[in-house]
């Protein structure tokens, strides 16, 4: 996975981020700023660090090279837009819509995306790592070279889902709900396959 290319980043203030933009090397910090509108800003090389999304309009927002630390995005909606070598870390996305998303080497360190929709979303080469995915809905999404790394999927679902080469080994599927199609290609580990087993209506005999 391919990690953010950051070089110098200055302190900016969203007020003055105009719609249709470009970002550039910017540092965003919840001392200087959280409130307006942002729409159909692409943001590259920038930092936020401590940002309540949540209690922004924001709309059609793309991020290259961008690191997050502390940011709240829940119920925000980033359907059909784009999102390459990023790094979320103890950020939060309850509710939060991917919708036909495009995430490539996209890193969630700590994250709560608990309730959201990534139905039809695609990521490639990226890692969820000691996150709660808790009733998500992954509905026919298209997941290659993905490592998901001690993550609660409870309720999690993955019907209709594309997960080619998906690492799911060490996370915990109790109540996650997968279909014959969803499960080609998964990595697991031999005691999650008496889950599947479950799941399928499988009974294994006791030798």
């Amino acid at each position: 996975m391919k990690k953010p290319k950051i070089n110098a980043v200055f302190e900016k203030k969203f007020d003055y981020v105009e719609v249709d933009a470009t970002v550039s090397n910017a540092l965003f910090n919840k001392s200087i700023a959280e409130t307006g509108e942002l729409t159909g800003v692409t943001f590259t090389e920038c930092i936020f660090k401590n940002i309540d999304f949540s209690s922004m309009k924001i709309k059609d927002l793309d991020f290259i090279d961008c690191i997050f630390e502390n940011c709240d995005f829940s119920n925000k909606k980033f359907n059909k837009r784009l999102l390459r070598r990023v790094e979320f870390k103890n950020c939060k996305f309850l509710g939060t819509a991917f919708i036909e998303a495009n995430l490539e080497d996209v890193l969630f360190l700590d994250c709560n995306l608990s309730y959201g929709n990534l139905h039809t979303v695609h990521i490639r080469n990226s890692e969820f790592k000691e996150c709660c995915c808790r009733e998500v809905f992954f509905t026919e999404a298209n997941l290659s070279s993905v490592l998901f790394d001690k993550v609660l999927f409870d309720g999690a679902e993955f019907m209709e889902a594309t997960l080619l080469e998906v690492d799911i080994s060490t996370s915990d599927i109790k109540g996650a709900r997968f279909d014959q199609k969803s499960v080609k290609g998964l990595i697991i580990e031999p005691f999650q396959a008496v889950s599947f087993a479950v799941i399928f209506g499988i009974d294994i005999k006791d030798m």
